[in-house]
């Protein structure tokens, strides 16, 4: 009965510190924060993208027929967007309802022959993920490291190096992600780091149904040209 009696207890304790915006400052030893974000670059999740965007002009991706994407662009607009200098690309996605599910900055780093690859990108991921958790209070720890490959339409391999943080607030679920795409064409690699917020079921149901889940990968396999096999 004891036992069942902490079982419960310590159910109720985790729900509330799930559901709360009033978080303790350490659970079993790891730091929690209540300064996780629900808008990034200036745009908050679940917010109507027709404050911030044109919607007529958005495009239905093949991949994810449900979802509207808007890209930065000279013909887009993102009214309300505050751009980070160390970024160059930003975009926004929806649902059919207009209902933002996701927005992410981005910059793509110089391609580089195989022979010649040197991961600045991995650099450049490192340092936004100490800058981030400084930033926004959170321990390093509860950040989880996932590995994904995705071979496009066009048959292009392509590899992903995510750092995500999942939490909840306001009642919302939400994923951070720090993330490096790589792919190899003509013996050339091509990457690009991305620093995103999104809908936590979003990101399960309309990006990681279309990756495939790995083990951690190094340069060796980014320097890979696997194009094939």
């Amino acid at each position: 009965m004891k036992k069942f009696l902490g079982v419960m207890v310590l159910g109720l304790l985790w729900c509330n510190v799930t559901l709360s915006d009033n978080l303790p400052k350490k659970l079993f030893g790891i730091k929690v924060s209540n300064n996780l974000p629900v808008k990034l670059f200036g745009i908050k999740i679940n917010d109507d993208a027709s404050k911030h965007v044109d919607i007529s002009k958005g495009k239905i991706s093949e991949t994810r027929p449900d979802i509207i994407s808007y890209f930065e662009n000279n013909d887009i607009e993102i009214k309300g967007l505050i751009k980070n200098s160390k970024l160059d690309g930003y975009y926004i996605r929806t649902d059919k309802e207009n209902k933002i599910l996701i927005v992410s900055g981005y910059t793509t780093f110089k391609s580089m022959w195989s022979e010649d690859f040197q991961n600045k990108c991995l650099d450049s991921k490192i340092d936004f993920i100490k800058s981030l958790s400084s930033y926004y209070d959170f321990d390093l720890n509860r950040i989880q490291n996932n590995y994904y490959r995705y071979l496009s339409n066009k048959n292009r391999l392509w590899f992903y190096d995510s750092a995500e943080l999942d939490y909840r607030k306001n009642l919302n679920k939400f994923t951070l992600q720090i993330l490096c795409s790589y792919t190899n064409y003509d013996d050339k690699v091509r990457s690009r780091l991305f620093i995103t917020l999104m809908d936590q079921d979003y990101y399960k149901n309309n990006t990681l149904s279309l990756w495939e889940k790995i083990s951690q990968f190094d340069d060796t396999v980014i320097k890979s040209n696997l194009s094939g096999f």
